[in-house]
């Protein structure tokens, strides 16, 4: 995941649309169309002092300035409530500090800051990491809406059911390489677990 974010350098061959790129840090991934909800939203998604109206345009900042450097605010702030409500995001206001908010509300701002740059792939690695329940199949239902209107989507998770239950094709990693890509249709555990441990 942070390979293909340019986070880390990596050996092998990236293709979007067939075409190969190369990315080499951020910047870049984000000016291919690639947006990264990383697993550790408290320390690498969010700046938790900092309220929600902020972290909602973290990434989208200079963006959405104008040619003077210049931010509309109140637009930006009709933006964040636009969000809020997408998501069903519980907040007392847009200027609430993130850090006072549960897991699953925040982490519903994380997705929130990348889907306003509109991404056309998104990167999840494990989305919905400590977050309760009823948020957890909030944040299901945004990603189903996100691949249905044709983002792509490459999700990481260590919770099988959440994998199989959200994806159309799962490859299965084994000591770093591929073990096997399965259409997720009829696939059972039990062939992923096998494919993983190497044990049949």
């Amino acid at each position: 995941m942070k390979a293909l974010f340019g986070l880390v350098s990596y050996q092998g061959t990236v293709l979007i649309d067939g075409k190969e790129v190369r990315i080499a840090n951020p910047k870049q991934a984000i000016d291919h169309g690639i947006a990264f909800v990383t697993e550790n939203r408290k320390e690498e998604g969010l700046v938790l002092m900092h309220d929600v109206n902020m972290n909602t345009h973290h990434v989208a900042f200079q963006y959405n300035a104008s040619r003077m450097g210049l931010i509309n605010h109140r637009q930006e702030e009709a933006k964040t409530l636009q969000s809020i409500a997408r998501m069903n995001t519980k907040v007392s206001s847009v200027h609430q500090a993130v850090g006072a908010l549960s897991g699953g509300n925040q982490q519903k701002i994380v997705l929130s800051k990348w889907l306003e740059k509109t991404p056309r792939i998104l990167l999840l690695d494990e989305p919905t990491r400590g977050v309760d329940v009823g948020a957890k199949f909030e944040i299901y239902n945004v990603i189903r809406q996100l691949a249905a209107a044709g983002t792509a989507i490459i999700l990481v998770s260590s919770e099988l059911p959440e994998v199989m239950a959200l994806s159309d094709r799962l490859v299965v990693m084994r000591n770093k390489t591929i073990a096997d890509i399965y259409s997720c249709e009829n696939l059972t555990q039990t062939q992923v677990m096998t494919a993983a441990t190497g044990v049949r």
